[in-house]
């Protein structure tokens, strides 16, 4: 778990202008409701989700994919992973997406997500609008991963839950 986090935080500081450090993971991962599902591929850290349950509902709260890595659907299969685990356990998977953040709108359309509001920032300086996306389970069969769709790039994926 040690190497997860490490490699997770160098991830992190990729994306995140206000990156958590390994404790806040840590933290994160003491929590009775949290879980991270990490991305492997030849035993290398690749990617990760963060994600907490609510009473009716999943939060994702974060998501990255090494750079090396991306557009190669390391990202999708750790979001579909979550979808499966969570089939029949709660009624829909949420997250919050900046409104400026266009790829990860799109990338979450893509899976079937849709924005149901907005959230309005009243901060004076920089204000950052975003929007609650959602993922509401039917009552049809739950589409399942395989490990085949991981397309272009030819490697092989591993999800776990790290904690």
């Amino acid at each position: 778990m040690r190497d997860d986090l490490d490699a997770i935080c160098v991830i992190e500081k990729q994306f995140f202008e206000s990156p958590w450090s390994k404790e806040d993971f840590l933290s994160h991962l003491r929590k009775r409701d949290c879980g991270i599902l990490t991305a492997i591929q030849d035993g290398k850290t690749i990617g990760y989700l963060v994600y907490q349950r609510g009473r009716d509902f999943v939060e994702i709260k974060k998501i990255a994919v090494d750079y090396l890595y991306r557009r190669c659907s390391v990202g999708r299969v750790l979001v579909k992973s979550l979808t499966q685990r969570m089939e029949g356990t709660t009624a829909k998977l949420s997250l919050t997406v900046e409104e400026r953040n266009l790829d990860a709108q799109l990338f979450f359309q893509r899976l079937g997500y849709q924005a149901v509001a907005i959230l309005r920032d009243s901060r004076a300086e920089q204000p950052r609008d975003s929007y609650i996306m959602e993922y509401v389970f039917s009552s049809s069969e739950p589409e399942t991963v395989q490990m085949e769709d991981v397309r272009p790039c030819p490697i092989k994926l591993i999800v776990k839950n790290a904690s």
